[in-house]
């Protein structure tokens, strides 16, 4: 007998079964090779090894566009502009339930986006798809077109338009408050503007601004000094929201910026905009819109609590828990959830990971001033007998000592508002053309005031928007307790328009593009206080001065390997370029063998990190 013989006797292995034993620890040996290489992140030429994407040509935007090729989007009218041949809405309408998340980085044509030089054509492609069936077009500033003229008196500057076609006139009057030390044409200053209101409390080596909303016009109608001004009739399917003429206004202002406006003090690549509720939806759609005659766009956007119409995913409506999680609510090529008795809400655990020096903050609630907590996060919060929980499942309890449910009526989080409620609520948020797209779940009653459900007819969701902001900073904000903003769904955005930051950070090897998207959750309702300043104005100054902002900046507000998720996450079916699909990313994380921290900041979906 060899010694290797011996020593499976010794350990008790009958004679003549130590070959057997040797096969047997290779194959465990093996077995334990590849679940290690399963919890590690895919090889960065992914695309070449496994394209698990499942494209769907009736999905696709242009239906008469070439099959091959990367398209361009020539600006205005012609027999070559793919703007003038998109597909009615009824052509989608037709399609009936598109319950699949469109993909960011598929052109309308099915060619795959590769690179950062693809993303700028898609980009063009983007912003096209949005303002022919989301915001109605952007009226042009070109000379050709506008004649801006303006003069400063004091902090005040006066800034004339004329329609030239018409001779059409119309005057905006931009005070704005500069910071001690400003100096006239040297262009050095950061100004925020605040939309509908003067955002005072940042930095105090900031300017700020109030952009009003009279420049643009009505929300209920879209009437008003834009649509006058260019002899638009309010209800043409082309004529653009109220979000989009405050993008015509903000670009009018960049403008003068660049030209030397507002007495030269303000450089114009760091021109912010913050918005509230609202105004927040209008920031977001300045910030993915708005650009100079010299292509400066927004530096930084701040979104305040805008739910639907703002960032908030359509498609995603996991905090209403239908049917306790047990069935996935849009499934695909089906029609899901249809009855409000179906939802039964959500629940979340919270722990705290900042109290501001110790002392609760105090902000005005509605008439009220209240005292609460102010940054808190969700961490896996479920047990076994959490409904929704699916057996095998990893359980975290032991993870949430010192986290506490987030208090309420057990239905808190079992409601939120529609893009399908807010173009009723207030139709100029929107084109007269998005009105078409049909609600197919009319009667879920998402809101629980209305009968409304969802839009999942439409070729593209809320995160389309925000990835436009990308590469530039942007900064979600919002209330664990906004119930009705979806906030779920608002961290979701922001997880896949990550996508687009790593990209750019990868390709051009600067690893702080990341911290130009951020998100902070606060445990505040609608409503903002003062920590919110702060942050902001600690953000945006880290990476102007290229250093890396706090961890808070990007720390996930939710738990992405919930098993709740898992249905929404499975429909996600696509990512950037060289990885594998967030789908698949996040089941992997879902289905380690041991529990990860899904909560790491730095790459997210990429590197999960073993407790």
């Amino acid at each position: 007998m060899t010694r290797g013989e011996l020593w499976w006797v010794d350990l008790g292995v009958p004679f003549g079964m130590e070959k057997i034993a040797n096969k047997l620890i290779v194959i465990l040996f093996i077995a334990a090779i590849l679940v290690f290489i399963n919890a590690c992140p895919e090889p960065e030429d992914y695309d070449d090894l496994l394209d698990p994407y499942t494209y769907d040509a009736r999905f696709r935007i242009f239906p008469n566009a070439p099959g091959s090729g990367i398209l361009t989007y020539p600006w205005g009218s012609g027999t070559d502009n793919y703007f003038d041949k998109n597909a009615p809405v009824s052509y989608w309408n037709g399609k009936r339930h598109n319950h699949k998340y469109p993909d960011l980085f598929r052109f309308a044509n099915g060619s795959k986006v590769n690179n950062i030089a693809d993303w700028e054509e898609r980009r063009k492609e983007i912003f096209n798809i949005l303002q022919y069936y989301m915001h109605g077009r952007m009226p042009s500033i070109d000379p050709s077109v506008l004649e801006i003229t303006w003069n400063d008196s004091a902090n005040t500057c006066t800034i004339n338009l004329r329609h030239i076609p018409s001779g059409r006139t119309a005057v905006f009057n931009v005070t704005h408050t500069p910071p001690a030390g400003a100096v006239a044409n040297a262009k050095d200053k950061i100004i925020l503007f605040g939309v509908g209101q003067n955002p005072t409390g940042r930095d105090s080596s900031w300017g700020t601004a109030t952009l009003e909303t009279s420049w643009a016009g009505s929300e209920s109608s879209r009437s008003g000094t834009c649509t006058t001004l260019y002899g638009l009739s309010p209800s043409a399917l082309d004529t653009p929201s109220i979000n989009m003429q405050y993008s015509w206004v903000m670009s009018i202002i960049l403008t003068v910026i660049e030209q030397g406006g507002l007495n030269g003090y303000y450089n114009p690549e760091k021109v912010g905009v913050y918005g509230f509720s609202r105004w927040g939806k209008a920031a977001m759609c300045i910030g993915a819109f708005a650009e100079s005659r010299k292509g400066n766009q927004i530096g930084f956007t701040f979104i305040g609590s805008a739910g639907a119409g703002g960032p908030s995913i359509e498609r995603w409506i996991n905090q209403l828990g239908f049917k306790e999680h047990k069935e996935d609510p849009l499934p695909i090529n089906k029609k899901g959830a249809a009855n409000n008795n179906d939802l039964k809400g959500i629940t979340w655990y919270l722990q705290e990971i900042e109290n501001n020096n110790g002392n609760n903050a105090t902000y005005y609630d509605w008439g009220t001033w209240v005292t609460g907590r102010i940054a808190y996060e969700v961490v896996r919060g479920w047990t076994d007998s959490t409904p929704g929980i699916p057996a095998g499942s990893h359980i975290y309890n032991d993870y949430t000592k010192g986290f506490t449910r987030n208090p309420g009526p057990p239905n808190s989080w079992g409601q939120i508002q529609t893009m399908a409620q807010a173009r009723s609520e207030t139709p100029g948020w929107f084109s007269a053309r998005f009105g078409q797209f049909s609600d197919l779940h009319d009667g879920l009653r998402a809101d629980r005031n209305s009968s409304h459900g969802l839009l999942c007819t439409m070729p593209f969701d809320s995160y389309f928007i925000t990835a436009l902001i990308a590469p530039r900073i942007v900064f979600y904000e919002e209330g664990y307790n906004t119930m009705r903003n979806n906030p779920e769904s608002q961290w979701v955005n922001w997880l896949i328009c990550d996508e687009i930051y790593q990209m750019y950070a990868k390709e051009l090897n600067q690893p702080l593009i990341i911290w130009r998207n951020a998100i902070k959750f606060y445990d505040i309702p609608h409503t903002r206080i003062t920590q919110q300043d702060q942050d902001e104005s600690a953000l945006v100054n880290a990476i102007y001065s290229s250093s890396q902002p706090d961890n808070k900046f990007r720390t996930p507000p939710f738990p992405v390997d919930d098993p709740r998720y898992r249905w929404d996450f499975d429909r996600i079916d696509w990512g950037r370029p060289g990885h594998p699909t967030i789908a698949e990313r996040v089941r992997r994380m879902r289905e380690s063998p041991v529990p990860v921290k899904a909560m790491d900041w730095n790459g997210l979906l990429d590197n999960p990190v073993p407790f």
